[in-house]
């Protein structure tokens, strides 16, 4: 295969990235509102003669009703128990507003959802919602009722005051300009994968190699908060980088590497319970290797060896499931695009794995 002239790799990579931004532009436009969404964290409400089993349930349903508001951003539970200086939160609730503003700090919120439920038959449910940057509770309901039947009925109504004092207060400090309390902080969560992956050849590749595999693994970024500008916390940002082997499709003896170094950006869509989807796209470069032994195969020399670096561009879809805490099962399919001067060379992958997610704080002060 033919080397690109210095020029022509320069071309090919403005045009990939053109291409890879407008992608980009038009995955973050069809959830343009995410930007503008208010994050909120649900914590564990506080039962007071009440079993825990019920205090559960009560979060449950506050959760539900807020994840269908297209304007709120409810922070997973998996993230909120993920943080080791809110251990205690897990358990116990919080009982004040310096615990709430310091669990809303810990978790880089806007706003934080509590409170306590007690008795039974009569049961009572009081919520509260708290301002993170103002540091106060904006609002507090409380309703009793003496059927469990009620509580999901009683949840929602106090669920929807709580979401309408977090409109009207969201609208009232975006007017006036004024200066919060909180001091931002950067903050992200780092993912680490691992895929174990089938390569399939397609195209004019496919006349030279058979069916191979390989290994990728990255690192990417997401929920990420920045002190000078609010990125869309399901964006994602990422590096990749692995090797796939393939034989030659005449000669068995031939042999095929390819080792790609990819810059992703992707989009975190939840659509079922623990299941989610990642629409992502890639741009970097590949190395690619062939070997030709000896006879019939590569048109080359017996025992050569050729190399080439090509730009590489890629789009991928992962269907990933949310195991345990910081643990994920992911599945993924990527179409990838080699740019040579002779043409474009196509290839698939399909791939299964894990990724691991750390949440990094931030810097110490």
């Amino acid at each position: 295969m033919k080397r690109l002239s210095y020029h022509r790799i320069m071309n090919l990579l403005i045009s990939c990235t053109a291409v890879s931004i407008l992608c980009l532009t038009c995955l973050i436009s069809m959830h343009a509102h995410a930007a503008e969404k208010k994050r909120v964290a649900v914590l564990q409400f506080n039962p007071v003669k009440a079993p825990q089993s019920y205090s559960n349930m009560v979060r449950n349903y506050v959760e539900m009703k807020l994840h269908g508001e297209k304007d709120m951003f409810v922070l997973e539970r998996e993230q909120i128990n993920a943080k080791e200086d809110l251990k205690e939160l897990r358990e116990y609730g919080c009982n004040d507003s310096s615990c709430a503003v310091l669990a809303g700090r810990s978790l880089s919120a806007r706003y934080v959802v509590y409170g306590t439920v007690s008795g039974n038959r009569p049961y009572t449910i009081t919520m509260r919602v708290l301002s993170v940057t103002d540091e106060k509770i904006i609002s507090e309901y409380n309703e009793s009722y003496a059927n469990i039947k009620k509580t999901r009925k009683t949840v929602n109504t106090l669920t929807e005051k709580i979401i309408a004092d977090i409109r009207k207060h969201s609208k009232k400090t975006a007017g006036n300009g004024r200066k919060t309390k909180t001091v931002k902080k950067h903050s992200c969560a780092i993912d680490t994968h691992a895929y174990f992956s089938i390569f399939q050849p397609l195209g004019k590749l496919h006349d030279l190699v058979r069916t191979g595999v390989g290994l990728q693994a990255g690192i990417t970024l997401s929920d990420i908060q920045l002190a000078v500008v609010n990125l869309p916390p399901e964006l994602i940002l990422g590096f990749d980088t692995g090797f796939f082997i393939s034989h030659g499709r005449d000669n068995d003896s031939d042999r095929f590497y390819m080792f790609p170094f990819l810059f992703s950006a992707g989009y975190h869509i939840p659509f079922y319970r623990h299941f989610y989807v990642i629409p992502r796209i890639s741009l970097g470069a590949a190395y690619l290797r062939f070997y030709h032994a000896y006879g019939h195969g590569f048109d080359m020399d017996d025992n050569s060896v050729r190399h080439a670096l090509d730009p590489a561009l890629g789009s991928e879809l992962v269907l990933g499931y949310h195991v345990y805490e910081g643990l994920y099962a992911e599945t993924a399919i990527t179409y990838g695009m080699l740019l040579e001067s002779s043409g474009p060379v196509h290839t698939l992958l399909f791939q299964a794995g894990i990724r691991y997610r750390l949440d990094w704080s931030g810097p110490r002060q």
